[in-house]
């Protein structure tokens, strides 16, 4: 297995193709060492779309419990593939995985019996990311959709 701080995962969330203000996206990067990051965009990311940086801290036994949780779910050893009609509209995720050494790129639209396995990898993850920044980076759009 590879040494903790060479381990990184990069979660990658997109509001469905909406009008502005209503599309936002986010990536959540988490490192082996506990070293966390999102970045988000309140709106389609580019032009004058702000992106908004906080860093945080993940507990050790927490970003081990989620590599536990990765390997009871296959992420390692899953042939994760695209789905054949991906759906049209909707939310979408997706994720890369850098530890055990190897890259695991894991696609959006996954069909639907390896969806089951994915979403409570995506829901720990996003689980990692204080509720403290969840409420900051809502208030901070709700205000730029304002304007």
């Amino acid at each position: 297995m590879m040494a903790a701080t060479e381990s990184e995962i990069i979660y990658y969330w997109s509001e469905a193709a909406v009008p502005p203000p209503h599309h936002y996206e986010y990536e959540v990067r988490i490192q082996g060492d506990g070293r966390g990051e999102i970045r988000f965009w309140p709106d389609y990311p580019g032009g004058e779309t702000p992106c908004w940086q906080i860093s945080f801290s993940v507990a050790a036994e927490d970003v081990q419990g989620l590599f536990r949780l990765m390997r009871t779910r296959g992420l390692f050893t899953t042939p994760w593939r695209a789905a054949e009609e991906p759906p049209v509209g909707g939310s979408s995720e997706w994720i890369t995985v850098r530890a055990e050494g190897r890259v695991v790129e894991v696609p959006a639209c996954l069909p639907p019996e390896q969806q089951e396995a994915m979403s409570r990898i995506y829901q720990a993850v996003r689980g990692l990311v204080p509720v403290a920044i969840w409420t900051e980076l809502e208030k901070r759009r709700r205000a730029y959709t304002r304007f």
